[in-house]
Formats: C-alpha cells, sequence, structure tokens
C-alpha cells in the first residue's frame, strides 16, 4: 500500500509553513489526494518535489533578464525581494529584472550579437532589429555595428536606455514599423526582427545615412544571398515608395 502524508507531516518534511504548502497544493506544484476529507500527498510525489524543486529554484546563469512573470513562476514576492537584498536580482522596471550571477560563457551556442538582441525588450518594449544589426544577422555586412539599432513606433517614449550593449532607437511610421516584421522564439526568451527584404528596403530608406562601403556591401550580398525573395522586395519597396531607387540598382546588377 502507498505510503501518504498529511499535511503537517509535509510542512515539517520540507521545513515550510503550512501557508506555503498549500500555496504548493494550490499551484498545483505538489499533487494532493483527498482523503477522509483531508488532503494528503503520496510520498512518490513528495519525493518527486524534492527532487525537482532546487532545479526549479535556481536562476539559469544563462540568462541576463528574467521578465517578472518568469519570476513569478518560481519564486515568491518574498524570495525575489530577498534575492535582490542578497545582490543576486537587480530590479530594472516594473517588468525585468537583471541576472547578477549571469556568465555570458553558458551562452556559448549563440552568437554574441544576437545575445544582445534578447535585452531589447527589457529596456525597450515593442522594439525590432533594424538596419545595420538586421543586415549583421543575416549576415549581409562584415560591418560589426558599436550599437543595436533598433525601431520603434513612432509614437512611443523611449524612458532608460543601457550602457551595454549601447541601443540606438530609430522611430518609424506605423507602416514601415508594422511590415516584414518577426518574431524570434528560443529558450533564452524572444526579440523582433525584420525580414531579409524589409532590411533592404530599410537600407535604401537611409542610404543618406549608411557609410557607401557597407551600403554597396549590402546590396550586393543580398543579390547573392540564397534566400533572397525578388517579389517580396519589390512589394515592400512598392509600399514603402523607394521602388524607383531599387529599381535603379537592380538594373545594374547581376541577377
Amino acid at each position: 500500500m502507498q505510503e501518504n502524508y498529511t499535511v503537517t507531516e509535509v510542512c515539517r518534511k520540507l521545513n515550510k509553513s503550512r501557508s506555503t504548502v498549500y500555496r504548493y497544493l494550490k499551484q498545483n506544484k505538489i499533487k494532493k489526494i483527498k482523503y477522509k476529507g483531508q488532503y494528503q500527498i503520496s510520498k512518490t510525489e513528495l519525493q518527486k518535489f524534492i527532487t525537482e524543486t532546487p532545479k526549479r529554484n535556481i536562476i539559469d546563469k544563462a540568462t541576463q533578464f528574467i521578465s517578472m512573470k518568469n519570476l513569478r513562476k518560481n519564486f515568491s514576492y518574498y524570495q525575489i525581494k530577498k534575492m535582490v537584498e542578497e545582490k543576486k536580482l537587480r530590479k530594472i522596471n516594473k517588468r525585468y529584472y537583471e541576472n547578477l550571477e549571469f556568465d555570458e560563457w553558458e551562452q556559448h551556442t549563440h552568437r554574441i550579437d544576437e545575445l544582445n538582441y534578447y535585452q531589447i525588450d527589457v529596456y525597450i518594449p515593442n522594439g525590432v532589429v533594424c538596419l545595420y544589426s538586421a543586415a549583421v544577422f543575416y549576415n549581409l555586412t562584415t560591418h560589426v555595428p558599436w550599437t543595436v539599432e533598433v525601431a520603434i513606433p513612432r509614437n512611443q517614449r523611449v524612458c532608460k536606455l543601457p550602457d551595454r550593449p549601447s541601443m540606438t532607437p530609430f522611430y518609424f511610421s506605423k507602416k514601415r514599423y508594422k511590415l516584414g516584421l518577426i518574431n524570434k522564439k528560443s529558450k533564452n526568451g524572444f526579440y523582433r526582427i525584420y525580414d531579409l527584404e524589409k532590411t533592404i528596403c530599410d537600407f535604401i530608406a537611409y542610404r543618406k545615412k549608411i557609410d557607401a562601403f557597407t551600403y554597396k556591401e549590402v546590396i550586393n550580398n543580398y543579390i547573392r544571398h540564397p534566400n533572397r525573395n525578388l517579389k517580396k522586395l519589390h512589394e515592400y519597396a512598392k509600399q514603402l515608395k523607394v521602388e524607383a531607387i531599387l529599381n535603379i540598382y537592380l538594373e545594374v546588377l547581376p541577377l
């Protein structure tokens, strides 16, 4: 016969208060059964919880910024406050905390420029990787920008930006902001970036602010890019009113 524990016994074994154990039961972190009108927990279930809890209550060193939503999945407000006091976390705003035990070497499977993209939403909600930073992502240029370039809606305010990585906002109109926007998700989090064709159209639109060498490099590399989509490029260029300029470049470049 399977051995079961009462809530009192579970409190003693976990060294937790009754309110904490009842919260675990309510959140279904520990599965319960009802026997003779009282909650009980099987020995197997309690052992499973004890085994998994250390993993659950340790912040991944490979994650530099953690949303309050994700923190609350594993920690109480008291625990979060305690970690702030112990200099393990630093509150950035109401939505995000910085992990002060972050180790970038834990991120060895990712490119460093892409790691910076995960930080955009921390400081610039709705921010989208654009221009040079997007061109680097698509291997269109060997130029490594000193700042992460981020597109945001024209009516949005940016209150605070980090010292590192440096971020430069570009204020786009509603149409330019939404066109070609895609979401990238992974276990590290997510970021927004413009697709290949939208990146080219933005380069054309901002050509007067871009050095000639990089501009030519980006256009030439797009023409040779294995995933290019000229039909989509023309559709975007027409919507953003840069089709005439695009056609001039395409006439002199081998396709």
